[in-house]
């Protein structure tokens, strides 16, 4: 519905940090935020190995559609490829499985993600 999207996208730029722009915007794509989330304080950019992320949901991982990830690889893409929670030094797939994917299939070596911590 467009006028549900024109309310969450105007409610998405109210929000008054980054940080909460991160989680409003999860929240609208998913109807919750993962209660690991709860603690959240920091979020950042940074460039890390796409093969250093943990993928928690393996059977999910393996069952992506194939053509989502082609479009991807397609795309010239500049923006953070996917949320990940940082914990014990070690990096979460939180959101973005299909364009972890590409990136993996491409052999990028290095991505920028959304960290949260």
């Amino acid at each position: 519905n467009a006028c549900e999207l024109s309310t969450k996208l105007q409610v998405l730029t109210l929000e008054s940090t980054d940080l909460n722009r991160i989680l409003h915007a999860l929240k609208c794509e998913y109807g919750y935020v993962l209660p690991a989330l709860d603690d959240v304080r920091l979020c950042s950019i940074e460039e890390v190995a796409s093969n250093s992320i943990v993928v928690p949901q393996t059977d999910h991982y393996r069952r992506l559609n194939q053509k989502t990830i082609e479009q991807y690889l397609k795309t010239k893409y500049s923006f953070p490829y996917c949320v990940c929670l940082k914990t014990n030094g070690q990096y979460r797939l939180i959101d973005g499985y299909h364009r972890l994917s590409a990136a993996q299939q491409s052999n990028k070596s290095l991505i920028p993600i959304i960290v949260l911590e």
